[in-house]
């Protein structure tokens, strides 16, 4: 009786793992996106506000997920930032958990920490050099609208805590709450095509 209870229970298990698997096989697990919204909005907003200022950042996103609700989200951006005779290109890597309510569909969760680096000229033409800390949470929506299609939107607060500034520039973050430690902080609007594998 004991041998045919455990071979019950081991067939029954063996089906719900391969039920488990075959369900999984037809879920994407991988998603690539481009933040289309965010370089529209802050390239209209910079360049109305002077013919001197332009600000072009773009984002490119990657997302795992693990099981159901857990994943893994990572962020790769380049930025230009021109300000007059100022103008560094940025380039950046972040990487973080994520949840959401149903693999990569649905609402979402994330946090990314990173690095980024910074190069160009400053305002009195020396050579410009800053690394960055990077800290990103974002929560959203991922709406698939085919098997390898989805959009996403949202919103995130883009961070970046200077690590090093080379020349500095502590006065002219002064206005900034968290003082000289942050110099830049940002509401991001998320608006992606993202592709799904």
């Amino acid at each position: 009786m004991k041998k045919t209870l455990v071979l019950a229970s081991a067939l029954a298990l063996l089906f719900l793992v391969q039920g488990n698997a075959e369900e999984n096989e037809n879920q994407a697990m991988n998603m690539v996106g481009v933040n289309v919204l965010h370089t529209i909005i802050l390239d209209v907003v910079s360049t109305s506000l002077s013919d001197d200022v332009l600000y072009l950042p773009i984002h490119f996103s990657y997302a795992r997920a693990f099981d159901k609700n857990w994943g893994l989200s990572a962020l790769a951006f380049y930025r230009l930032d021109k300000d007059g005779d100022f103008r560094t290109n940025e380039f950046g890597l972040a990487v973080g958990p994520r949840f959401s309510f149903d693999y990569l569909e649905g609402f979402y969760f994330e946090c990314k920490f990173g690095a980024g680096i910074a190069v160009g000229v400053d305002y009195l033409h020396n050579d410009y050099t800053r690394i960055d800390f990077i800290i990103q949470p974002d929560i959203g929506y991922n709406l698939s609208l085919a098997d390898f299609f989805s959009i996403s939107f949202g919103v995130g607060l883009q961070t970046l805590i200077s690590v090093s500034e080379t020349p500095s520039r502590s006065g002219v973050w002064d206005w900034n709450f968290m003082g000289k430690l942050s110099h830049y902080y940002l509401p991001v609007a998320n608006l992606s095509a993202c592709f799904m594998f």
